[in-house]
């Protein structure tokens, strides 16, 4: 649900826009869908979990890493492949929104 309604209220799902902004509103919609699917498959995957507390957010990390690409890789559950491939998709896309960004904007100081 809430991932339907990011894509309808920002009118994600257009594919003619009379802005010009199709491209990035794809990429956009692309980025919602594999982050909340990410987040879904992951919840998904550990429940049943039991939690750990942590002294600091570095040793946390670090836990977190290894158990999850233990668990992907090692032990081959479904939907934690399935978590892992949605997170890189969704970094790929904010690394490319944010590549987008940047060069528009060193586009517009170079034309000032």
């Amino acid at each position: 649900m809430i991932a339907s309604r990011m894509l309808i209220e920002f009118d994600l799902l257009k594919r003619n826009n009379n802005d010009g902004d199709g491209k990035n509103k794809k990429d956009m919609a692309l980025l919602v869908m594999c982050s909340l699917g990410a987040l879904a498959t992951h919840l998904l995957s550990y429940v049943n979990q039991n939690l750990w507390c942590w002294k600091s957010l570095i040793g946390m990390t670090i836990y977190l890493v290894k158990m999850i690409t233990k668990r992907a890789f090692v032990e081959a559950r479904p939907l934690q492949i399935v978590s892992v491939g949605l997170t890189a998709a969704a970094a790929f896309y904010v690394a490319k929104l944010c590549l987008r960004e940047f060069k528009r904007d060193s586009n517009e100081a170079s034309t000032n």
